[in-house]
């Protein structure tokens, strides 16, 4: 008879499964990737507003110039909001890459290292 296994994931709140089961794998890239992850869905909600609020305004002109300067707005408004996710992605990959270097162990074998 086998004994309970009493190694659990560690408890996150606000996770699912998946999440969870990635943080018992290992602590360094699950970290990197649930932060990736809540990143993304941060950027994703607060992209939402400015275009509803957006397809709000567009229906509510009243003339083509109206429509142009919204629509201006609104795409100056994203490229802004792009460029800054954009620019935060690629801090916290270099972060990751630091931390999964740093928890890798150096002592990989090549190809020509193994015995026939």
């Amino acid at each position: 008879m086998t004994k309970p296994n009493n190694k659990q994931a560690p408890e996150v709140t606000g996770t699912s499964d998946v999440a969870t089961s990635m943080l018992a794998i290992h602590s360094a890239t699950s970290q990197a990737w649930l932060s990736f992850m809540l990143e993304s869905g941060r950027f994703l909600t607060e992209r939402l507003k400015p275009d509803l609020d957006a397809q709000k305004a567009m229906m509510a002109c009243k003339s083509p110039l109206e429509s142009l300067q919204v629509q201006a707005a609104l795409l100056k408004a994203a490229i802004n909001h792009y460029t800054d996710f954009a620019n935060r992605l690629q801090e916290m990959t270099k972060v990751t890459t630091i931390a999964i270097k740093e928890a890798q162990s150096g002592h990989a074998r090549s190809y020509d290292d193994v015995p026939v």
